[in-house]
């Protein structure tokens, strides 16, 4: 058993290096990107806030490091922060270092998302109809479903989303599918892929949200991390979809938009490759000023849904507020998480008071 054992740390260290690698390889291919280099091009530091950056890294991490990225979240809000968290360190060094291996890529099944909302009140997940796993169809009572012959029950709806219960990064593979045959055959051609997939409920949005644009259903990133025994939130970003899509996501055409612990929507909303708006460009709603009342009972949902996964160091919650006034939370991402958007969308550094700690717990071995 001690070579087993010894066997499987030094299979699960080399598969850790080469998840690590790929991530640090894809945030670089990522930075070199021309319109993200004509970003940074726009913003020129100046020697002392060189020497701010270098100062906090080279005493925490023990290293300089490149200014493009700070360059590259300065070049939306214009503010300068030497605390901005680089993305490449982010996905290839803390978040794997604070996320488990085993406990990351279970917590990421669509299928185990309740778990996150046991014994925390007001929030709930979309419900699940239907669910595709090797070929078979299963109804939400675990009961086979012959999609050939049966008819489907959508709870009275006409419409639902389809989407694989793992990497749905950036809206990939979600699907809005409308008409009962419509959905059928889908799942008929699920049936035959490999994978597991689940049909869930169109979200009907809160007014609040709506407001700013009814065509997708508006999330909210809202990034909780434990640290020293306290679970902290990241500052929040909320996407918001764009020119008849249903999707929000910034990768998929959206926009994003920071917002205070209040609520309050910031002046400038911007899209990935930093287009701005002080205004949606469909709703007409002016951002400067909007507020949604139910943000600071929103960060505090998401904090106990962090306590009920304390394995993990760092979540990514996609959550929005459905009609009733419910959260529902959408996704919980345990990996191949991002905060370069909610740094960019809000000009401040992800990880605030606590930086300098974070930057010396990576630099260790």
């Amino acid at each position: 058993m001690g070579v087993l054992n010894s066997g499987r740390k030094v299979m699960k260290g080399l598969i850790e290096k080469s998840y690590s690698m790929g991530q640090l390889h894809g945030e670089m291919k990522k930075i070199k990107d021309p319109r993200r280099q004509l970003l940074i091009e726009t913003v020129h530091l100046s020697k002392t806030e060189e020497s701010k950056i270098d100062t906090l890294f080279c005493s925490n991490y023990g290293k300089k490091i490149k200014y493009d990225w700070h360059r590259l979240y300065q070049s939306f809000t214009g503010r300068f922060d030497e605390s901005y968290f680089p993305e490449y360190l982010f996905s290839s060094v803390l978040e794997p270092k604070m996320n488990p291996m085993d406990y990351r890529y279970v917590l990421d099944d669509k299928l185990l998302l309740p778990l996150f909302c046991v014994g925390v009140e007001h929030v709930r997940t979309p419900h699940i109809y239907y669910s595709v796993n090797n070929g078979i169809c299963f109804d939400e009572k675990k009961n086979i479903v012959d999609l050939k012959n049966g008819n489907l029950n959508l709870g009275g709806g006409t419409e639902a989303i389809i989407k694989p219960v793992q990497d749905t990064s950036s809206g990939v593979g979600v699907e809005k599918v409308k008409g009962t045959e419509a959905i059928k055959n889908n799942l008929q051609q699920k049936a035959t892929q490999k994978g597991t997939y689940v049909v869930q409920e169109c979200i009907t949005q809160n007014k609040q949200l709506s407001t700013l644009y009814a065509g997708s259903v508006n999330t909210f990133r809202v990034i909780t991390y434990i640290w020293n025994g306290e679970v902290f939130h990241v500052p929040l970003a909320l996407r918001i979809g764009q020119g008849g899509s249903y999707l929000d996501n910034a990768h998929a055409g959206g926009m994003f938009i920071g917002v205070n612990d209040l609520g309050e929507l910031n002046e400038e909303a911007f899209t990935e490759f930093g287009k701005r708006f002080k205004e949606h460009p469909d709703t007409h709603t002016v951002f400067k000023g909007y507020k949604l009342s139910f943000v600071p009972n929103l960060i505090k949902i998401a904090k106990k849904l962090h306590l009920n996964a304390p394995q993990l160091g760092i979540i990514s919650w996609d959550l929005t507020v459905d009609q009733k006034g419910e959260f529902v939370l959408i996704e919980a991402n345990t990996r191949g998480q991002s905060v370069w958007f909610p740094q960019m969308a809000n000009g401040t550094g992800a990880f605030g008071r606590n930086t300098e700690e974070i930057l010396r717990y990576i630099a260790q071995k």
